[in-house]
C-alpha cells in the first residue's frame, strides 16, 4: 500500500531522477527492516564490549589493595581530586570499591558541602587533578598501584611486617 502510493508520487517527478528516487526509497525501506541491536538497560550485567574503554586494570588481590590503600593514609599520603573528573574515577577504579573507601582523598571542588577540604586543597597549591602529594614530592596524573607503592616504601614496609602506627612506619619519608 505505502509502496502504490509511492510509486504513483514518483511519476510527479521528471524521469532523470526517477531511479535515483527509487534507488533512495529502496535503501531507506531496506534499512528499515533491518533488525535493530538490542537495547543495553541498566540491568544487563555485561556491558557491550565494543566500548572503546581503556583495558581493565591488572586484577591483584583485593586485600592487597586495601592494604596499599591503608598504607597511603598511615604514611601521610594524601590524594587530591575532584567529583567531576574522569582520571580521578580512574585512579578509584584502579583500587576497586572495597580499597576506594580507604583511600586518603581530599575532594577538592565540593566547597559548600566540603569546605575544610577545599581549604586544603588551596593551601598544597593543587593546581590539576588527580593529585598526589607525599611529604614534600607531589606526583600529578594517575599513578598505577606500583608506582604508589614504590613511591610510599610498601614493599619495604610489607617485608618487615610492620604495623600502621608503629614509629618506624611513620619516620619514612619520601
Amino acid at each position: 500500500m505505502v509502496w502504490s502510493r509511492l510509486f504513483s508520487l514518483s511519476k510527479l517527478l521528471p524521469r532523470r531522477s526517477r531511479g535515483v528516487a527509487w534507488a533512495f526509497l529502496a535503501a531507506c525501506g531496506l534499512l528499515s527492516l533491518a533488525p535493530l541491536p538490542p537495547a543495553h538497560t541498566q540491568d544487563d550485567a555485561v556491558p557491550p564490549s565494543s566500548t572503546l574503554a581503556e583495558p581493565a586494570p591488572t586484577p591483584q588481590p583485593t586485600d592487597q589493595r586495601v592494604l596499599l590503600a591503608r598504607h597511603l593514609e598511615a604514611v601521610g599520603v594524601k590524594y587530591y581530586g575532584a567529583w567531576w573528573c574522569p582520571h580521578c574515577h580512574h585512579q578509584a577504579e584502579l583500587f576497586g570499591a572495597e580499597a576506594k573507601a580507604e583511600l586518603p582523598y581530599v575532594e577538592c571542588e565540593k566547597p559548600e558541602e566540603q569546605p575544610e577540604a577545599t581549604a586544603a586543597c588551596r593551601t598544597a597549591d593543587v593546581r590539576s587533578y588527580p593529585t598526589w602529594i607525599y611529604g614534600t614530592e607531589v606526583r600529578v596524573g594517575v599513578q598505577s598501584l606500583g608506582e604508589l607503592a614504590e613511591w610510599s616504601n610498601f614493599f619495604a614496609r610489607q617485608d618487615n611486617q610492620e604495623e600502621p602506627g608503629s614509629p618506624e612506619a611513620t619516620t619514612a619519608s619520601p
